[in-house]
């Protein structure tokens, strides 16, 4: 595999270097969705709605930074 990667030239460095920026990408990527999933808080998120729904905006921000939820904090 070396072998070949030596005998692509100088080309290879910048496909090399393009491998590793987009493999780092989508472990970055991955790890967010985990988190996102995993912090999920659907009940904060649909009180937010009500609140905002009512008119009370106070309290639909409370809410929003209260949770640990992405949704909620995107919401808000």
């Amino acid at each position: 595999m070396i072998d070949m990667f030596l005998r692509g030239g100088p080309v290879m460095w910048p496909l090399l270097l393009a491998s590793l920026v987009t493999l780092t990408v989508v472990f970055e990527r991955l790890f967010f969705v985990i988190q996102v999933f995993l912090n999920r808080d659907p009940a904060a998120v649909e009180k937010l709605l009500d609140a905002t729904a009512a008119g009370d905006f106070q309290s639909a921000c409370d809410i929003g930074r209260k949770s640990k939820g992405y949704i909620a904090k995107v919401l808000t």
